[in-house]
């Protein structure tokens, strides 16, 4: 008893200080992760981390509104399904806010994943709701087609206004992005784009002008605080228009400059053979000092040592986990900053908001770091919709991708959907109406870079198996990665094997889920006029397949008639 009266009186002194805090946090007995580890009074300032430095319970919604609704689309870079808290079997990362907001307030796709797991392609496929084989983005540094269809320019002309704050990656056309004009912009008026991966420094472009200026604080906090700004300006100054708006955030994707310079990436090395220092994974002090022993943390069982290629030397992981994690915590901080806006402002009720990521993190599964592979790792990703007034909290296994970001927000807006998208409306599901759900999602890689060696592969996920079709004759594919010779392709039971780590091929009692899981595969190919199959998967060489030129001039659907909403 007298351990219980002083715990509580422990909670209770926490809850005063942070309730008195400018900054507030939600800290209570089921979102305790953070009680007595960060000084939340000072998460105004900014933090540098200079070297040396260390399913839930169903939610009735709430009464239909009149009025449309506002759209809010959160993109985080390298943000893997895995680092959230209430993820079974995930990784040890503290996320108290979005564990509360998905046990209480939204829809959770437990298999929620991307369709191209690389930056600027998957980005386009959020945007446009369309496949990489549609909208032409195959590779970074791609600038979308003007002609290209997206939430800005359907929501502008639905009587919304607009915004995009944060990493674009859609306009580099070969190079470095920088200045976008506002003819390149599609349809977002407030503008304000950053450049590179510099969080501590953040270089962003703001509005019209040309100049590039440095965020005053930490890219996550101070992007967030721009975005409440939009928000509020338009709750003052237009409360009869709704708005759309994304915020677009770097971290955790690997950065440098100010606050990395004793940052690496495991398996990188300079020319000499020495670690590559100056570039990695990095967040706040105060969120890395959420994990102050990370050679102690949990490691998925798939992870491994990452292989120095060229000198066969092994680097260990751990090492970058709080940089990679504390990113992560900031996150869900920020998260929270804007969601009590929007709930002491009556606004959160009535927004649709998307919590998403561009692609997932390795983070040594399977001995490989980033992205760009078809494991869980790298195509899983937090997809989380709320939308309190019509939407009623829930989890949900059908596979929901990015290309259906787009229709969803569309459908749950009651805004009429283009016929060019290519994604999957969930809305009527989400509002418990009827509906029959796609079993079924497709992901697919070309080039990291347009004109770079390639490394395609397809595949074809459910809740319960992946199938993969890959070339093993191409230098960028490895043993670890389960792709032989002999089959060019793989199947794994993620029932049986959630981790991957037990690679089926024909003949080893799957023959009929193989057989079924590549006449699906093929079919969708076939449908969107993929030539992978002819141009890739046969052939035995690496040569990219599509340059700039293709990417720049590819077929990309016109505009159109909307469909007719049913």
């Amino acid at each position: 008893m007298k351990n219980f009266i002083v715990n509580l009186l422990f909670f209770y002194s926490i809850f005063t200080l942070h309730s008195q805090s400018q900054l507030e946090y939600p800290i209570d007995q089921a979102d305790n992760s953070f009680q007595g580890q960060i000084d939340v009074s000072k998460l105004g300032s900014d933090h540098l981390n200079l070297p040396g430095s260390k399913g839930g319970d169903h939610k009735e919604p709430l009464i239909k509104p009149t009025e449309k609704p506002n759209i809010i689309l959160v993109i985080s870079d390298q943000f893997r399904r895995q680092a959230m808290g209430f993820v079974k079997d995930g990784d040890p990362v503290k996320t108290p806010e979005l564990d509360k907001y998905k046990r209480e307030e939204a829809v959770f796709f437990s298999n929620g994943i991307v369709n191209r797991p690389i930056c600027g392609p998957n980005r386009a496929n959020i945007l446009t709701g369309q496949y990489n084989i549609t909208n032409g983005v195959y590779g970074n540094k791609v600038r979308l087609s003007k002609e290209s269809n997206t939430l800005g320019e359907i929501t502008k002309r639905n009587g919304y206004r607009t915004a995009y704050i944060g990493k674009w990656h859609l306009d580099g056309a070969g190079g470095p992005e920088g200045y976008v004009p506002k003819s390149r912009r599609h349809g977002f008026d407030k503008w304000i784009l950053t450049r590179g991966h510099s969080p501590f420094k953040q270089k962003v472009y703001i509005d019209d002008s040309q100049k590039a200026t440095t965020a005053s604080e930490w890219e996550t906090t101070w992007l967030t605080k721009k975005l409440i700004g939009f928000i509020r300006n338009n709750k003052e100054n237009h409360s009869d228009k709704p708005f759309c708006a994304v915020l677009s955030i770097g971290p955790p994707h690997t950065g440098g400059g100010t606050g990395f310079e004793d940052r690496y990436q495991p398996g990188k090395r300079t020319r000499d053979g020495k670690i590559k220092y100056g570039y990695g994974y990095a967040a706040p002090k105060i969120w890395e000092d959420l994990y102050p022993e990370p050679k102690q943390l949990t490691k998925r069982p798939n992870a491994t040592d990452i292989i120095v290629k060229n000198t066969g030397e092994k680097d260990e992981v751990w090492p970058v986990l709080p940089g990679y994690y504390g990113t992560i915590s900031s996150i869900d901080h920020e998260f929270f900053r804007l969601t009590k806006y929007l709930k002491d402002n009556d606004l959160f009720d009535n927004t649709i908001i998307v919590f998403t990521a561009d692609h997932g993190e390795m983070l040594g599964s399977h001995g490989r770091m980033t992205k760009g592979v078809w494991y869980e790792e790298s195509v899983g990703v937090p997809m989380l919709i709320s939308y309190p007034a019509k939407v009623a909290s829930r989890t949900e296994k059908s596979p929901m991708s990015s290309v259906d970001i787009l229709p969803t927000v569309l459908g749950l807006a009651d805004i009429n959907i283009p016929d060019s998208i290519d994604g999957f409306d969930y809305s009527k599901s989400l509002k418990g109406e009827h509906d029959v759900l796609p079993e079924y999602a497709f992901c697919s890689f070309d080039q990291g870079g347009v004109g770079k060696g390639d490394r395609s592969w397809r595949s074809i996920y459910s809740d319960k198996y992946t199938y993969v079709l890959a070339n093993s004759s191409w230098k960028n594919f490895r043993d670890l990665d389960h792709i032989r010779k002999e089959d060019k392709m793989v199947l794994y039971d993620k029932v049986k094997d959630p981790y991957e780590m037990e690679p089926i091929y024909k003949g080893m009692g799957y023959d009929d889920v193989i057989n079924d899981l590549h006449k699906k595969l093929v079919d969708h190919l076939d449908k969107m006029k993929d030539p992978f199959i002819e141009m890739q998967w046969i052939p035995s060489n690496s040569e990219p397949k599509y340059m700039y030129k293709d990417a720049l001039n590819a077929m990309i659907p016109q505009k159109g008639m909307p469909k007719t909403k049913k």
